[in-house]
């Protein structure tokens, strides 16, 4: 039912301290026509999208957990809130932790709606039906409320009617796809740090304008195109303006060998400017198309080129068809031989998202290509010299052959749209263009290939070892979940051993981690042990967690105390980055007696080089109380800037060192595992002397350019266990 609004927006303010949030006050005022619709969506203890109506002067307000979506057969629970002020349709910025709703708001969409109906008696009935204008959203939809022991209840269904603007969802999740803000093009990590949006008496100050709006730059794995390599190509900056070229328009298809041939769909001719910070798409009057074409943004975004300009056609399904590079990587191609063009173009599209293709030809055979665009019913067909350049305006080189499309200016060929199979290390992936990380654009295929190239570093810290596996099926906004059992999962590259009679999960090769990807495993965490010894402890592990507002200069002195103490104690230590704000201060540990050696080895087992326990090997309490002491000796020396307790309170402002990583069946996550968090950044082995600097941060693609060198070479070659001394100095 509708909510009651004697005292309109009463709950609205009893939850919040306006001296406190950048939130709107209340004011009696409606948006200017009356019919605001917007979708805020919010990074508080949990993400979801929060849908708002206008209605009567306030926005009618529901949140969505898991988003809006195109799908008609996905009914989305939405839990009706309090209503909010009309001036809240334009809030995108930061509220205090310790505020009602605490986190990150952004205007994921804004547009305009309008009721199917009597609005009134439908939110009486519960099921209101209305139509959506928005950026991201439009069409018809449904908000149906449900029903308990024949009451109307909080809890209603968004559901998307039938109509053109109809998605599956498996083929197309609108909040996977288009993550970012519909007005600044910022991602909620982006808008978290920059804390620019500060609510005054006029409304929000210091957000970004809406003009001149272009796509922000993903994440992408470059590969050199050897643009530089083909005979005509100049080295030269990008240029800015540029105008496509315009085909002649002739009545009959030029013949013989020396013309290629494209079949043409109608749409809007568009040149896309890809450069480090942004894309953009232009029409061939100048007009910015960018914002009206967010799927071919962000797809043209991800492409592996630093920079670049294409020449194509934009269809009314989000899909661009490009036919033409003129530019790439610092060189002017114009001068270079069409063939040669096309054949760098489809290298920088062989792996792009499905709203990007790649236009064929036929070399030769004018009257096939012909006869077959008849058949298709396609407007025409586009015919160049096969080793034409790229002028500028008019060109008789390229010819037109229309079929009765008048005023089609578009040039582009027919494409399929399906996803190809996908085989990475001898592993196949289903969904390979899967979005695991939308802000960021990194698909489950770009998982399974940072997998792949950095197995052969990764590999000694979690081969053989009992693992910890965090699953994200449809992407880290999306339900997530651990997994420490195979249970009845089929799997080849992935086995299942014994600890007593709890089962644990076991990889052995580059095939194993692949899987991993494969059933979107985002982060792998690894016990401290390996499978064939559960008792005793290979690794220490220190995890320095700073609390809210403590400086990366805190925690590096932290982890250089913590190393100093271990080196007087006769232990070598390691760093890495955690994949979050913290560090990781690794001790590789060499048991007194350690396993035997495999079946039919003829190795001999390696002496050690420090310490002793009298012949006994250090098992998990040995180890996790000498971490506890070491730890305490830390918190001893600066007390007001570190601590050995977990609770919120005790950690404000302070470094946390968790020792608690160090008993057995618990785990920490893996050198080089993905995280899953927003950045797809990587819990990253570094060198002590990386500290010094800024905080390093690498997410996947930095992670691949690290590889030549291993901050962690020489690790395994270290062989040292915890000696009595230091146990006894520590207890002293």
């Amino acid at each position: 039912m509708p909510p009651k609004r004697s005292r309109p927006l009463e709950t609205y303010r009893k939850k919040r301290d306006f001296q406190r949030t950048p939130e709107p006050k209340p004011k009696a005022k409606s948006s200017a026509g009356g019919r605001l619709f917007v979708v805020q969506k919010h990074r508080a203890q949990r993400l979801h999208y929060d849908f708002r109506l206008e209605l009567d002067g306030v926005l009618l307000s529901w949140a969505v957990p898991k988003g809006p979506s195109l799908d008609p057969s996905e009914k989305r629970l939405a839990v009706q809130t309090e209503d909010h002020p009309v001036e809240y349709g334009s809030f995108e910025g930061i509220i205090p932790e310790d505020q009602y709703g605490g986190g990150t708001v952004m205007l994921w969409d804004r547009g305009s709606w309008a009721p199917i109906g009597d609005v009134r008696e439908q939110l009486k009935e519960g099921a209101l039906k209305f139509t959506l204008e928005g950026r991201k959203l439009r069409g018809a939809w449904t908000l149906i409320q449900m029903k308990e022991k024949g009451e109307l209840t909080k809890n209603w269904l968004l559901i998307k009617e039938r109509d053109d603007e109809v998605r599956k969802e498996n083929a197309f999740s609108v909040i996977d796809e288009e993550p970012f803000s519909a007005v600044s093009g910022r991602t909620i990590g982006e808008i978290a740090s920059a804390k620019d949006c500060v609510w005054t008496g006029s409304g929000a100050q210091g957000t970004r304008k809406e003009t001149q709006f272009e796509w922000r730059r993903g994440l992408y794995a470059r590969f050199d195109l050897k643009p530089g390599e083909m005979k005509g190509a100049k080295e030269a900056k990008m240029p800015r303006k540029l105008s496509p070229l315009e085909p002649k328009v002739v009545d009959s298809v030029p013949s013989g060998d020396g013309w290629i041939h494209e079949i043409l769909e109608p749409g809007e001719r568009l040149l896309c400017l890809i450069d480090e910070a942004s894309v953009a798409l232009r029409s061939a009057e100048g007009a910015d198309r960018t914002l009206d074409l967010p799927q071919v943004g962000r797809a043209l975004a991800r492409l592996p080129t630093s920079s670049a300009v294409l020449d194509g056609v934009a269809s009314d399904a989000q899909r661009y068809h490009a036919f033409d590079v003129l530019f790439c990587d610092g060189f002017d191609l114009r001068g270079a031989a069409l063939l040669e063009r096309k054949r760098l173009l489809h290298r920088l599209l062989e792996r792009a998202d499905s709203a990007l293709a790649y236009c064929d030809h036929v070399e030769g055979h004018g009257d096939v290509v012909f006869a077959e665009a008849k058949r298709l019913g396609a407007p025409g067909i586009l015919s160049k010299p096969v080793s034409s350049k790229y002028g500028t305006g008019k060109s008789d080189d390229w010819r037109v052959v229309h079929l009765g499309a008048e005023g089609h200016s578009g040039i582009s060929p027919r494409s399929a749209t399906s996803e190809a199979e996908v085989v990475v290390a001898g592993v196949k992936l289903t969904h390979p263009n899967r979005i695991l990380y939308p802000e960021e654009r990194v698909t489950k295929r770009m998982v399974a290939e940072y997998y792949e190239a950095v197995a052969p570093m990764m590999l000694p810290h979690v081969a053989n070892r009992p693992l910890s596996l965090y699953r994200c099926p449809g992407g880290i906004e999306k339900e997530s979940f651990f997994q420490k059992q195979l249970g009845e999962m089929p799997a080849e590259h992935v086995r299942s051993a014994a600890a007593g009679d709890e089962p644990f999960v076991v990889i052995d090769d580059v095939q194993g981690l692949v899987t991993l990807a494969q059933w979107n495993v985002l982060e792998i965490h690894a016990w401290g042990c390996l499978e064939d010894d559960l008792d005793h402890p290979d690794m220490m592990t220190f995890d320095l967690d700073p609390g809210p507002d403590v400086s990366w200069e805190l925690i590096v002195e932290g982890a250089k105390g913590l190393r100093l103490l271990l080196k007087e104690l006769g232990l070598e230590s390691f760093v890495k980055t955690s994949g979050g704000k913290g560090l990781h201060v690794v001790v590789p540990l060499t048991p007194s007696q350690p396993p035997a050696l495999k079946k039919g080895s003829k190795e001999k087992p390696p002496p050690l080089i420090t310490g002793d326990t009298g012949g006994s090997k250090q098992d998990w309490d040995d180890v996790k109380d000498f971490a506890a002491r070491a730890a305490r000796k830390i918190v001893e020396v600066a007390p007001k800037h570190f601590t050995v307790f977990m609770s919120k309170p005790e950690r404000r402002g302070k470094v946390f060192i968790d020792y608690f990583r160090n008993h057995r069946g618990s785990t920490c996550v893996a050198p080089y595992s993905t995280r899953a968090r927003p950045g797809a950044f990587v819990s990253t082995p570094i060198g002590w002397d990386q500290l010094d600097g800024p905080q390093p941060r690498f997410h996947i693609f930095q992670a691949l350019d690290r590889l030549s060198v291993d901050p962690w070479q020489g690790i395994d070659e270290v062989q040292q266990s915890i000696s009595a001394d230091a146990i006894a100095w520590l207890r002293g």
